[in-house]
């Protein structure tokens, strides 16, 4: 009986002797790589046309995709090379395969010139080069301030298309982002006087 109990007595020593071990992860949710800083370029044709940040970032190859934490997306004009707009976000996914970039909460898109988009979801596709959300929205821009509950747009937001837009009027009226004319709105025609009488 005491051989039985030193035996015991052992068997739980080495048992405690492993420690707290953490929970093995299913082969399909281990990521690849863990990065602590992740960058990387998104071309067209050899051609820079955005450039990818994020704080931090979880590969995984068996589906081309890469998670992201406290991201940032730059825009750059396919022609001069110039920084078009930034994009960023608390969180989000890049998607190798089909090239669309998923960013979740806190999202501001800021333009060079001046226009600001926040939202809580953003799809940026690289292949349509376009950037969409189906939620809410709201923006300002030098020309107005206004929301709307969804919208698509080019990288550069100089072409805005939204669904249920409204806002409040500024300086010379309210004008929705990417949708501004440079020529003068024109004058309605001038109502034509009224014909004289020809009776006697």
């Amino acid at each position: 009986m005491r051989r039985l109990l030193l035996l015991a007595a052992v068997v739980l020593a080495a048992c405690g002797d492993r420690g707290i071990e953490p929970p093995v992860a299913a082969a399909g949710d281990s990521a690849d790589q863990v990065m602590k800083g992740m960058s990387f370029n998104v071309t067209t044709m050899g051609v820079k046309v955005s450039q990818v940040d994020a704080e931090s970032a979880w590969v995984y190859n068996a589906r081309q995709m890469n998670d992201l934490k406290k991201l940032k997306v730059t825009f750059y004009d396919k022609v001069t090379g110039k920084e078009t707009s930034v994009v960023t976000a608390d969180s989000g996914s890049y998607n190798k395969k089909d090239q669309t970039l998923d960013a979740r909460g806190n999202v501001v898109a800021t333009a060079a010139n001046g226009k600001v988009l926040k939202s809580s979801h953003l799809v940026y596709d690289k292949v349509q080069n376009v950037i969409y959300s189906d939620t809410a929205y709201t923006f300002t821009s030098p020309d107005g301030a206004g929301s709307g509950a969804s919208f698509t747009a080019d990288p550069d937001f100089k072409q805005i298309r939204s669904q249920r837009m409204g806002g409040r009027a500024k300086g010379k009226g309210f004008v929705l982002p990417g949708q501004e004319d440079d020529k003068p709105a024109a004058k309605a025609p001038a109502p034509k006087p009224a014909a004289k009488g020809g009776g006697r």
